[in-house]
């Protein structure tokens, strides 16, 4: 049996990465901040040399993009250097690196789904960090796949689909923005995925190394996002305002940029391994289902 050590093994991710991987027959090894620092290179390097993993999952990253802006230090301190330590850790025993990355390392300017040979070229402080750690990633270790999401939801932690029917118990109406679209992802979905890589590397010859872009099929705005959630739990009555982002900036405190366009064209996960994620409309459904009270 194989064993994957998954880095940020507490948060969304990672806590779905683990109950995935021992469905598929491996044996998930968290590694949680408690258990290492993944901005501290020696205690990385220990956390993984002691544990011998077959491969690693990087999923420890500073995700709030407004608090990365606060923090600017602190986020590449995870995001671009963390990065490279864990890489570096898993390349000091020999052993592969799945790297979590993100949509936010593009500018949003596209309108064509980003390819995985898109020029980088970020925004904010988050999609700075992120892209940074992308290269961190492939410099400290030559085996290595680096996966590429966005809009990330899952049953651990905070995320949109939570924060709406948070608001829609407690506010007469919403307001969402309208002119920022991309592709949402269930954190189960994406889990299953890279068990799939996984898989296929341990089976491979000739490992298919790389960057990919994984998300759940089709896209949407934010706004068009948090109708369907409220349709889907029965609440379609309550109003859904489209604003700019400029008008998010004052109404709802904004600070970082946003990407106008990140959809992620996923046609090379597809080729390479096979995955093709179910419709984000379905993925809701279902996370609505196993989340909601009947």
């Amino acid at each position: 049996m194989k064993s994957v050590l998954v880095t940020g093994s507490g948060g969304m991710l990672g806590a779905e990465l683990l109950e995935r991987l021992a469905r598929r027959g491996f044996a998930p090894v968290p590694l949680a901040r408690r258990d290492a620092d993944v901005t501290d290179a020696n205690s990385v390097r220990e956390a993984v040399r002691a544990r011998m993993p077959d491969m690693v999952v990087n999923c420890a990253a500073m995700t709030a993009v407004d608090a990365c802006e606060d923090d600017q230090d602190r986020a590449f301190a995870v995001n671009r250097d963390g990065a490279g330590h864990v890489s570096a850790a898993a390349a000091a025993i020999g052993v592969p690196i799945i790297h979590i990355s993100t949509d936010y390392v593009f500018d949003g300017r596209a309108n064509v789904p980003y390819k995985e040979e898109s020029p980088r070229n970020p925004l904010g402080v988050y999609g700075a960090s992120k892209a940074a750690g992308e290269l961190a990633v492939a410099a400290e270790n030559p085996a290595h796949y680096i996966i590429r999401t966005s809009w990330l939801c899952g049953k651990h932690g905070n995320n949109f689909v939570k924060t709406i029917l948070r608001l829609a118990d407690s506010r007469p109406e919403l307001n969402v923005v309208n002119d920022q679209a991309g592709s949402p992802t269930f954190a189960v979905d994406l889990a299953d995925a890279l068990c799939a890589i996984a898989t296929a590397h341990f089976e491979a010859q000739t490992p298919p190394y790389g960057i990919y872009h994984i998300t759940n099929t089709g896209s949407c705005t934010w706004h068009h996002f948090a109708k369907t959630i409220l349709e889907f739990s029965g609440k379609a009555h309550i109003p859904v305002h489209p604003i700019d982002s400029e008008q998010a900036r004052t109404m709802l405190k904004y600070k970082a940029p946003r990407p106008g366009y990140s959809v992620l064209d996923c046609s090379r996960a597809s080729a390479v391994f096979g995955i093709r994620l179910q419709p984000w409309q379905e993925a809701l459904e279902m996370y609505l289902s196993d989340t909601q009270p009947a």
